[in-house]
Protein backbone atom coordinates (compact mmCIF):
# COMPACT_ATOMS: atom_id res chain seq x y z
CA UNK A 1 0.00 0.00 0.00
CA UNK A 2 1.22 3.59 -0.60
CA UNK A 3 1.97 5.96 1.34
CA UNK A 4 -0.26 9.24 1.01
CA UNK A 5 2.91 11.39 -0.23
CA UNK A 6 3.82 8.22 -2.57
CA UNK A 7 0.28 8.38 -3.57
CA UNK A 8 0.37 11.98 -4.50
CA UNK A 9 3.89 11.00 -6.42
CA UNK A 10 2.02 8.70 -8.13
CA UNK A 11 -1.18 10.82 -9.57
CA UNK A 12 1.37 13.68 -10.35
CA UNK A 13 3.21 11.04 -12.43
CA UNK A 14 0.10 9.64 -13.67
CA UNK A 15 -0.27 13.47 -15.24
CA UNK A 16 -3.78 13.23 -13.82
CA UNK A 17 -4.74 16.24 -12.32
CA UNK A 18 -8.63 14.83 -10.83
CA UNK A 19 -6.55 12.12 -8.82
CA UNK A 20 -3.83 14.05 -7.50
CA UNK A 21 -7.13 16.28 -6.09
CA UNK A 22 -8.37 13.26 -4.96
CA UNK A 23 -5.27 12.42 -2.88
CA UNK A 24 -5.04 15.93 -1.54
CA UNK A 25 -8.56 16.32 -0.40
CA UNK A 26 -8.28 12.74 1.40
CA UNK A 27 -4.89 13.78 2.98
CA UNK A 28 -4.60 16.99 3.90
CA UNK A 29 -1.76 16.86 6.38
CA UNK A 30 0.38 16.13 2.96
CA UNK A 31 -0.36 20.60 2.09
CA UNK A 32 2.27 21.33 4.41
CA UNK A 33 4.90 19.89 2.47
CA UNK A 34 4.13 20.65 -0.95
CA UNK A 35 6.91 22.58 -1.04
CA UNK A 36 9.40 20.16 0.01
CA UNK A 37 11.02 17.21 -2.44
CA UNK A 38 8.11 14.80 -3.74
CA UNK A 39 8.31 11.00 -2.26
CA UNK A 40 9.77 8.54 -4.71
CA UNK A 41 10.39 11.15 -7.35
CA UNK A 42 14.10 11.03 -7.90
CA UNK A 43 16.27 14.11 -7.53
CA UNK A 44 14.46 16.66 -5.30
CA UNK A 45 11.79 17.88 -7.05
CA UNK A 46 8.81 19.26 -5.42
CA UNK A 47 4.73 18.16 -6.42
CA UNK A 48 4.87 21.87 -8.70
CA UNK A 49 8.13 21.45 -10.55
CA UNK A 50 7.15 17.86 -11.39
CA UNK A 51 3.79 19.05 -12.30
CA UNK A 52 5.68 21.48 -14.71
CA UNK A 53 7.76 18.80 -15.96
CA UNK A 54 4.66 16.81 -17.05
CA UNK A 55 3.17 19.99 -18.86
CA UNK A 56 -0.63 19.62 -17.21
CA UNK A 57 -1.50 22.71 -16.21
CA UNK A 58 -4.93 21.40 -14.19
CA UNK A 59 -2.60 19.59 -12.17
CA UNK A 60 -0.22 22.81 -11.45
CA UNK A 61 -3.53 25.33 -10.86
CA UNK A 62 -4.53 22.69 -8.12
CA UNK A 63 -0.74 22.61 -6.42
CA UNK A 64 -0.47 26.16 -5.94
CA UNK A 65 -4.15 25.60 -4.80
CA UNK A 66 -3.16 23.73 -2.34
CA UNK A 67 -0.31 26.38 -0.96
CA UNK A 68 2.54 25.32 -3.42
CA UNK A 69 5.00 28.46 -3.43
CA UNK A 70 5.67 28.77 -7.28
CA UNK A 71 9.34 30.50 -5.86
CA UNK A 72 10.45 27.58 -4.53
CA UNK A 73 13.08 25.54 -6.16
CA UNK A 74 14.21 21.82 -5.45
CA UNK A 75 16.50 21.22 -2.98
Amino acid sequence: MLSPAQQLTAAIRANDAARTARVLDSHPELEPHLNEPLADYGGSATPLLAAVQYGNQATIDLLLGAGADIHTRGH
